[in-house]
Protein backbone atom coordinates (compact mmCIF):
# COMPACT_ATOMS: atom_id res chain seq x y z
CA UNK A 1 0.00 0.00 0.00
CA UNK A 2 1.53 3.86 -0.99
CA UNK A 3 1.55 6.27 1.50
CA UNK A 4 0.98 9.61 -0.08
CA UNK A 5 3.50 12.17 2.07
CA UNK A 6 2.04 15.19 2.87
CA UNK A 7 2.64 18.32 1.01
CA UNK A 8 4.92 20.55 3.21
CA UNK A 9 3.41 24.01 4.06
CA UNK A 10 4.46 26.82 3.42
CA UNK A 11 5.08 25.27 0.19
CA UNK A 12 5.85 28.56 -1.05
CA UNK A 13 6.84 32.13 0.11
CA UNK A 14 5.95 35.05 -1.66
CA UNK A 15 8.93 37.37 -0.24
CA UNK A 16 8.62 40.42 -2.01
CA UNK A 17 8.98 43.48 -3.23
CA UNK A 18 6.42 45.89 -2.36
CA UNK A 19 4.10 47.36 -4.54
CA UNK A 20 5.59 45.61 -7.43
CA UNK A 21 2.20 43.32 -8.57
CA UNK A 22 2.09 40.54 -5.92
CA UNK A 23 -1.31 40.89 -4.56
CA UNK A 24 -2.20 41.00 -8.24
CA UNK A 25 -0.14 37.69 -8.51
CA UNK A 26 -1.11 35.85 -5.17
CA UNK A 27 -4.75 36.42 -5.95
CA UNK A 28 -4.44 35.20 -9.29
CA UNK A 29 -2.15 32.14 -7.52
CA UNK A 30 -5.47 31.56 -5.19
CA UNK A 31 -7.57 30.82 -7.73
CA UNK A 32 -5.62 27.77 -8.99
CA UNK A 33 -7.31 24.42 -7.36
CA UNK A 34 -4.03 22.83 -6.44
CA UNK A 35 -2.74 25.64 -4.38
CA UNK A 36 -3.96 27.80 -1.25
CA UNK A 37 -2.78 31.20 -0.04
CA UNK A 38 -5.08 31.45 3.12
CA UNK A 39 -2.93 34.06 4.90
CA UNK A 40 -1.80 37.34 3.17
CA UNK A 41 1.08 39.12 4.57
CA UNK A 42 1.69 37.67 8.38
CA UNK A 43 4.35 38.83 8.30
CA UNK A 44 5.78 36.09 10.41
CA UNK A 45 9.19 36.24 9.62
CA UNK A 46 9.94 40.23 9.13
CA UNK A 47 8.69 41.40 12.57
CA UNK A 48 10.32 40.09 15.71
CA UNK A 49 6.83 40.72 17.79
CA UNK A 50 5.26 38.07 15.03
CA UNK A 51 8.28 35.62 15.14
CA UNK A 52 8.29 35.66 19.35
CA UNK A 53 4.81 34.42 19.16
CA UNK A 54 6.26 30.80 18.02
CA UNK A 55 6.61 28.63 14.60
CA UNK A 56 3.15 27.16 16.38
CA UNK A 57 0.96 29.53 15.89
CA UNK A 58 2.23 30.70 12.04
CA UNK A 59 1.78 27.21 11.17
CA UNK A 60 -2.10 27.31 12.40
CA UNK A 61 -2.40 29.14 8.85
CA UNK A 62 -2.45 25.90 7.19
CA UNK A 63 -4.87 23.94 9.28
CA UNK A 64 -7.96 23.89 7.39
CA UNK A 65 -6.33 23.72 4.43
CA UNK A 66 -6.24 20.01 2.36
CA UNK A 67 -3.22 17.89 2.75
CA UNK A 68 -3.19 17.58 -1.28
CA UNK A 69 -3.05 21.23 -1.57
CA UNK A 70 -0.06 23.55 -2.11
CA UNK A 71 0.03 26.26 0.61
CA UNK A 72 1.43 29.23 1.10
CA UNK A 73 1.65 32.94 1.85
CA UNK A 74 2.69 36.34 0.45
CA UNK A 75 4.36 38.76 3.04
CA UNK A 76 5.90 41.17 0.22
CA UNK A 77 8.62 42.79 3.68
CA UNK A 78 10.17 39.06 3.54
CA UNK A 79 12.48 40.74 0.84
CA UNK A 80 13.58 44.04 2.27
CA UNK A 81 14.41 42.12 5.88
CA UNK A 82 17.64 40.21 6.03
CA UNK A 83 16.66 38.42 9.52
CA UNK A 84 13.78 36.70 7.29
CA UNK A 85 15.65 35.06 5.14
CA UNK A 86 17.75 33.45 7.94
CA UNK A 87 14.52 32.44 9.81
CA UNK A 88 12.73 31.55 6.63
CA UNK A 89 15.48 29.01 6.30
CA UNK A 90 15.86 27.67 9.64
CA UNK A 91 12.26 26.56 9.92
CA UNK A 92 11.22 25.64 5.47
CA UNK A 93 14.68 25.50 3.96
CA UNK A 94 12.82 23.51 1.30
CA UNK A 95 10.38 26.45 0.78
CA UNK A 96 10.13 27.98 -3.14
CA UNK A 97 10.03 31.51 -2.92
CA UNK A 98 8.95 33.96 -5.40
CA UNK A 99 9.86 37.47 -5.94
CA UNK A 100 8.67 40.36 -7.76
CA UNK A 101 11.20 43.19 -8.85
CA UNK A 102 10.52 46.63 -9.79
CA UNK A 103 11.97 49.90 -10.91
CA UNK A 104 13.60 50.80 -7.13
CA UNK A 105 12.82 54.64 -7.86
CA UNK A 106 9.25 53.93 -9.17
CA UNK A 107 8.38 51.48 -6.62
CA UNK A 108 9.61 53.67 -3.54
CA UNK A 109 7.06 56.20 -4.71
CA UNK A 110 4.30 54.05 -4.98
CA UNK A 111 4.78 52.60 -1.21
CA UNK A 112 4.87 56.33 -0.52
CA UNK A 113 1.31 56.90 -2.75
CA UNK A 114 0.16 53.97 -1.48
CA UNK A 115 0.94 55.20 2.74
CA UNK A 116 -0.64 59.01 1.23
CA UNK A 117 -3.71 57.50 0.26
CA UNK A 118 -3.79 55.26 3.33
CA UNK A 119 -3.74 58.14 5.48
CA UNK A 120 -0.32 57.56 7.02
CA UNK A 121 1.47 59.90 5.32
CA UNK A 122 0.72 63.90 5.13
CA UNK A 123 0.91 65.04 1.09
CA UNK A 124 2.97 67.73 2.35
CA UNK A 125 5.66 65.72 4.62
CA UNK A 126 8.97 65.37 3.10
CA UNK A 127 9.64 62.55 0.91
CA UNK A 128 12.84 61.21 2.19
CA UNK A 129 11.85 62.01 5.62
CA UNK A 130 8.93 59.58 4.71
CA UNK A 131 11.19 57.21 2.94
CA UNK A 132 13.68 56.69 6.21
CA UNK A 133 10.20 56.62 8.59
CA UNK A 134 9.35 53.67 6.25
CA UNK A 135 12.40 51.86 5.61
CA UNK A 136 10.70 52.57 2.06
CA UNK A 137 14.67 52.81 0.49
CA UNK A 138 16.08 49.25 1.89
CA UNK A 139 13.15 47.51 0.09
CA UNK A 140 14.67 48.18 -3.44
CA UNK A 141 18.43 46.89 -2.68
CA UNK A 142 17.56 44.21 -4.56
CA UNK A 143 21.18 42.92 -5.02
CA UNK A 144 22.09 42.76 -1.14
CA UNK A 145 18.23 41.25 -0.54
CA UNK A 146 18.69 38.57 -3.30
CA UNK A 147 22.38 37.84 -1.81
CA UNK A 148 21.16 37.40 1.52
CA UNK A 149 18.59 34.73 0.73
CA UNK A 150 21.03 32.77 -1.55
CA UNK A 151 23.21 32.78 1.70
CA UNK A 152 20.52 30.10 2.47
CA UNK A 153 18.47 29.15 -0.35
CA UNK A 154 19.99 27.10 -3.74
CA UNK A 155 18.99 29.24 -7.02
CA UNK A 156 16.84 26.88 -8.45
CA UNK A 157 14.16 27.33 -5.10
CA UNK A 158 14.73 31.21 -6.23
CA UNK A 159 11.96 32.69 -8.49
CA UNK A 160 12.69 35.79 -9.78
CA UNK A 161 10.04 37.89 -11.81
CA UNK A 162 9.76 41.41 -13.04
CA UNK A 163 6.90 44.27 -12.80
CA UNK A 164 7.49 45.42 -16.20
CA UNK A 165 7.22 41.91 -17.73
CA UNK A 166 4.06 41.00 -15.54
CA UNK A 167 2.26 43.98 -16.93
CA UNK A 168 3.14 43.11 -20.95
CA UNK A 169 2.73 39.28 -20.51
CA UNK A 170 0.77 38.46 -17.51
CA UNK A 171 -0.21 34.86 -18.21
CA UNK A 172 3.41 34.28 -19.49
CA UNK A 173 4.26 35.15 -15.65
CA UNK A 174 1.77 33.36 -14.11
CA UNK A 175 2.82 30.07 -16.08
CA UNK A 176 6.59 30.77 -15.00
CA UNK A 177 5.03 30.53 -11.62
CA UNK A 178 2.56 27.34 -12.16
CA UNK A 179 5.77 25.85 -13.45
CA UNK A 180 8.51 26.93 -10.74
CA UNK A 181 5.54 25.22 -7.98
CA UNK A 182 5.17 22.38 -10.24
CA UNK A 183 1.03 22.89 -10.22
CA UNK A 184 -0.85 22.45 -13.32
CA UNK A 185 0.77 25.62 -16.01
CA UNK A 186 -2.02 25.60 -18.77
CA UNK A 187 -4.61 27.14 -15.75
CA UNK A 188 -5.61 30.53 -16.63
CA UNK A 189 -7.08 32.68 -14.10
CA UNK A 190 -10.16 34.65 -14.55
CA UNK A 191 -8.41 37.50 -13.10
CA UNK A 192 -5.47 37.30 -15.11
CA UNK A 193 -6.43 39.71 -17.44
CA UNK A 194 -6.51 42.43 -15.01
CA UNK A 195 -2.47 43.10 -14.37
CA UNK A 196 -2.97 46.97 -14.94
CA UNK A 197 -1.33 48.22 -11.40
CA UNK A 198 -1.25 51.56 -13.07
CA UNK A 199 -3.37 52.76 -9.78
CA UNK A 200 -0.16 52.25 -8.05
CA UNK A 201 2.06 54.23 -9.68
CA UNK A 202 2.16 58.19 -9.22
CA UNK A 203 0.81 61.00 -10.86
CA UNK A 204 3.03 63.21 -13.29
CA UNK A 205 1.44 66.05 -10.97
CA UNK A 206 1.99 64.16 -7.67
CA UNK A 207 5.48 63.13 -8.65
CA UNK A 208 6.73 67.29 -9.16
CA UNK A 209 4.88 68.34 -5.88
CA UNK A 210 6.78 65.75 -3.95
CA UNK A 211 10.32 65.81 -6.17
CA UNK A 212 10.16 69.03 -5.94
CA UNK A 213 9.55 69.30 -1.97
CA UNK A 214 11.95 66.49 -1.35
CA UNK A 215 15.13 67.95 -2.94
CA UNK A 216 14.79 71.32 -1.86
Amino acid sequence: MTIDTPIPRPFFLGIGAPKSGTSWIARCMAEHPELSIPVKESHFFSRDAEYEKGIATYERNWADVSPSIKAGEFSPNYLGTLAAAERIARHYPAARLIAVLRNPVIRAHAQHLHHVRAGEDALGSSYWQYADNHHCIRHGFYARNLKAYLEHFPRSQLLILLHEEIKSAPEAALRAIFEFLDVEHSFIPPRSANASTKRGYPSGEWRRRHWTSALR
